[in-house]
């Protein structure tokens, strides 16, 4: 094993812990390593740390570089040559935001990492973390805040319990591709500080990988324990670790589709709302799509929300909005001539932090709504009143005439509400433009 050296700055450092069946964990360590017990149990865990200014000792800061990481990592003991028992932790699996790390690790860096796509949302009281390895091997979800006290299920007696059980193993080892061979780091840093994080959830796909664990995930993951560690930078942390919950959800969020992905790396505005209601939505197990260039969510190929950034708030547009109750009074209709859909408007991260359950509620309705089978009436086409500036169209052109006549009452109902939902009538004659070679096409507005 061998132990390289790299300097920088810890500017935040989540650890994350789960209470292991000895017996389980012992099987799965490589030989050298034995559970570090705590109370009877092995403690596994994940370490959610960002890092900036990293490089070999010998380089200036500038040339460091900054990534957010996550190892999955026991708590582990082993003898040295001199028979002396020391500790530590085993890394089965590092992941990195870093291309520099994913090409370096094992070579300039310790450790072999996975590349891996990180959305977190951190305003210095509660954080929001998605992890989705590119080898579809490891996804993470975590959700958190600051908290005064360990919970009571907590293995652990006190904050500083736990707090010296996890300083002692300051030195990891991680897997690499060469057989027998484990890149070594060990971490010094100039404050130690422990604070609790009350964990609202938590799922790792690696730690629930049967076939990583022979079919011993459930008795890894399922009794979680409640162990809080954190840790203070090179230099003054921004947020301190720690960990854990007690007893992490088993329902498994939806997958993140990569379009969406990309989407919301070129997001120029509403990135950190975005992602906090993306969060939200899979939580609810919805399919996630993008759709006209939105993040769109379906449940058994139905839309039922989508992500609507728009230039004063970012909103939830509930397809059935209209047949929710809204026992708060917060749903907007987006135009007057709008039936069905109906916005929840939101202006900023800590506003959907604050209701979160209201939106989780909203959103399980809106689910039930289209498990239930039910339908906005729509009002008949001679209901409506035809545009201005579509009628005026339609009287000097036969052949579109012709064509708008041949559409489907839905597909027309569609350009009388785009159309007629525009305030101005030079704003209205220019979607009557845009529309004409659709029309004239057979299709509708959205086809």
């Amino acid at each position: 094993m061998r132990v390289p050296t790299i300097h920088g700055l810890i500017r935040r450092r989540l650890l994350v812990n789960f209470r292991v069946d000895a017996e389980v964990m012992g099987r799965f360590l490589p030989p050298v390593f034995r559970p570090k017990l705590h109370r009877g149990h092995a403690i596994a865990g994940i370490c959610l740390i960002r890092l900036e200014q990293i490089r070999p000792g010998w380089l200036p800061r500038f040339c460091g570089i900054s990534s957010e990481n996550a190892a999955h990592r026991i708590a582990v003991l082993w003898d040295d040559p001199s028979g002396e028992e020391r500790e530590g932790v085993f890394i089965p699996r590092r992941d990195t935001s870093s291309w520099l790390n994913h090409l370096a690790g094992g070579r300039l860096f310790p450790g072999e990492h996975h590349l891996a796509d990180f959305t977190v949302i951190d305003d210095g009281s509660r954080i929001s973390m998605s992890i989705r390895a590119r080898d579809q091997r490891m996804a993470l979800q975590l959700r958190a805040h600051e908290s005064d006290a360990l919970p009571e299920s907590s293995c652990f007696r006190s904050l500083a319990e736990s707090s010296a059980f996890f300083q002692g193993g300051s030195v990891g080892y991680s897997v690499t591709r060469q057989r027998g061979r484990l890149d070594g780091i060990r971490l010094e840093t100039d404050l130690w500080q422990v604070r609790p994080l009350a964990v609202e959830r938590v799922e790792s796909s690696f730690f629930a990988d049967e076939s990583v664990f022979r079919r011993a995930a459930s008795r890894l993951t399922t009794p979680s324990s409640c162990a809080t560690s954190a840790t203070g930078g090179m230099r003054s942390p921004l947020w301190p670790d720690s960990a854990a919950h007690s007893r992490p959800e088993l329902k498994q969020p939806s997958p993140m589709n990569p379009k969406v992905d990309a989407y919301l790396k070129k997001a120029k505005k509403w990135q950190e709302e975005i992602a906090a209601l993306r969060t939200i939505l899979l939580d609810a197990q919805l399919t996630e799509e993008l759709k006209w260039g939105k993040p769109c969510y379906t449940l058994q190929g139905t839309n039922v929300v989508i992500i609507l950034p728009l230039k004063e708030y970012c909103a939830l547009l509930f397809c059935k909005g209209a047949l929710l109750k809204d026992p708060k009074g917060i749903l907007f209709r987006p135009t007057e001539n709008t039936q069905a859909a109906r916005q929840l408007r939101l202006s900023s991260l800590n506003e959907i932090a604050k209701m979160t359950p209201t939106l989780k509620a909203y959103v399980r309705e809106a689910m039930e709504v289209e498990e239930a089978g039910l339908e906005v009436p729509y009002k008949k086409n001679s209901e409506h009143k035809v545009p201005e500036e579509l009628q005026k169209k339609l009287d000097q052109n036969a052949a579109l005439n012709k064509a708008f006549a041949a559409l489907t009452p839905g597909r027309q109902r569609g350009y009388f509400l785009y159309i007629s939902g525009a305030k101005q009538s030079n704003t209205r004659e220019s979607r009557v433009e845009k529309c004409i070679p659709q029309i004239l096409e057979g299709k509708g507005l959205n086809d």
